[in-house]
């Protein structure tokens, strides 16, 4: 219990501290305010707020420790404007807009300026000790030259010529801010029928967007239908040129293998063919011409097709499988020429007759 106690009288002591601060700042009211900063002769800073705002609740501790510096001084008013409560009507003479708004009032400004700088409590500290009594006829001691020569110019005017001037300055400032407050008025309707509109348009138009977007399938299966669709058409691009590069080729291959055919066809008669025959022909003294042979051979379709046979049977008389030579083509009498083989009788037999006419036509 004893050890409690210097904790309760610390506790005791901040929360004194907080409500003697709290109490530091005067707080104006338009009852008070024309008294206390138009007629003291001291210059005011004072701090418009709403209790609400966060940021006049984080500034409060170093307003109200500058209002407890300042609080006996015969220069500087440091104070409050609530404008939630009993100052609302001074917020609104003084286009407060935001809060905190502070402005400051140097004699004899009536209208007062906002206080542009840091919220810092060094800040406010410095921006405080340079306040002061301005520049007036009543003070000229704290008029610099340029303002002595600038003030002078409305000394030198009358009483009621410097009334007028300054009635027909209030006069246009308070013109121009009726016409900003109807504009500003007029925008506020325009916005709210615009906004109606466009809430109206909303619910209209939700029910036709729910079902428009329930119509329409999810990005994922439209993607794999592209796809399906791009592989589809690449398909029969690729088929389309294959089947023009074989229209383009087909001819021209069909035309290789004719000619190679043709070649291998002649080739193999003037290789083959042609020697049996030119040699039996010597033997039988008939004359005989390559081209005879070939013309032959390209004509007979039994010859062209048993071609092969031929040159088989040729190749199987060699190993002695013996074949019956006609009479037209036994050795004549007393003639050196020895008996054909029976691949070379085969051979013959479909020659054209007039090779191989025995000796007595």
């Amino acid at each position: 219990e004893i050890a409690l106690q210097p904790a309760v009288m610390m506790r005791a002591l901040v929360f004194a501290a907080a409500l003697s601060s709290a109490a530091a700042t005067l707080e104006l009211t338009p009852d008070t305010f024309e008294e206390q900063v138009f007629k003291s002769g001291k210059s005011a800073f004072i701090k418009f707020f709403a209790p609400w705002c966060g940021h006049c609740k984080k500034m409060k501790p170093d307003w109200d420790t500058l209002a407890t510096e300042y609080e006996s001084s015969d220069k500087v008013l440091i104070a409050d404007v609530d404008c939630t409560a009993a100052g609302k009507s001074l917020c609104d003479k003084y286009g407060v807009k935001g809060f905190p708004t502070i402005k400051y009032f140097n004699p004899p400004d009536e209208e007062g300026e906002d206080y542009k700088g840091g919220r810092s409590l060094s800040d406010l500290k410095k921006f405080a000790a340079e306040l002061g009594p301005g520049c007036s006829v009543d003070t000229m001691e704290n008029c610099s030259d340029e303002q002595k020569a600038e003030l002078q110019t409305y000394i030198d005017m009358s009483a009621e010529d410097r009334a007028k001037m300054l009635e027909d300055l209030k006069t246009e400032l308070k013109t121009a801010e009726e016409k900003h407050d109807t504009l500003l008025k007029e925008l506020q309707a325009t916005y709210k029928e615009s906004m109606d509109k466009v809430e109206a348009l909303k619910e209209s138009s939700a029910p036709k967007i729910k079902l428009l977007k329930a119509a329409t399938p999810s990005a994922k299966k439209e993607a794999v239908k592209v796809r399906m669709q791009d592989g589809v058409r690449a398909a029969v691009d690729s088929l389309s040129v294959h089947v023009s590069l074989y229209m383009l080729v087909w001819p021209v291959l069909c035309k290789v293998v004719m000619f190679s055919c043709l070649i291998f066809l002649f080739t193999f008669h003037m290789c083959c063919v042609y020697p049996t025959h030119a040699a039996y022909a010597r033997r039988m003294r008939v004359p005989v011409h390559p081209l005879l042979v070939l013309a032959h051979s390209l004509l007979s379709v039994r010859t062209r097709c048993n071609a092969a046979l031929r040159h088989c049977a040729l190749s199987a008389s060699m190993y002695g499988h013996g074949v019956d030579i006609p009479k037209a083509f036994e050795p004549r009498s007393g003639s050196s020429e020895r008996v054909l083989s029976s691949g070379e009788s085969l051979l013959f037999s479909s020659c054209p007759t007039t090779l191989w006419q025995d000796e007595s036509r």
